[in-house]
């Protein structure tokens, strides 16, 4: 690494349906897992690391370390709410090392 830049970060927010809540709902009660809320963080978490790829690409850096991601819910009302977060370092190589394959 030749050169690290200030960290970036993505933030999204995503309301989930009452027929998703209610189906997550159920299995709070009965256990298991909720494939659907499963794959739904799973697109949440795609579109925050394209956020900071993109972020990263805008800076000149060649990637992004040590990301971390986080991810939570609200809800209140007839409202449920899912959010995700992820930081990241962006970091630039050295051209040679990059072009010798180091």
């Amino acid at each position: 690494v030749a050169e690290t830049l200030p960290r970036i970060s993505a933030r999204a927010v995503y309301g989930v349906g009452l027929w998703s809540e209610f189906l997550a709902g159920l299995r709070d009660t009965f256990g298991g897992r909720s494939n659907r809320i499963e794959a739904f963080l799973s697109g949440v978490e795609r579109r925050l690391t394209a956020e900071l790829q993109r972020q990263a690409a805008e800076l000149g850096a060649d990637a992004v370390t040590r990301t971390r991601f986080q991810f939570g819910e609200f809800s209140g009302g007839n409202m449920f709410m899912i959010w995700g977060t992820a930081q990241g370092t962006p970091v630039k190589f050295r051209t040679n090392a990059i072009e010798k394959g180091v």
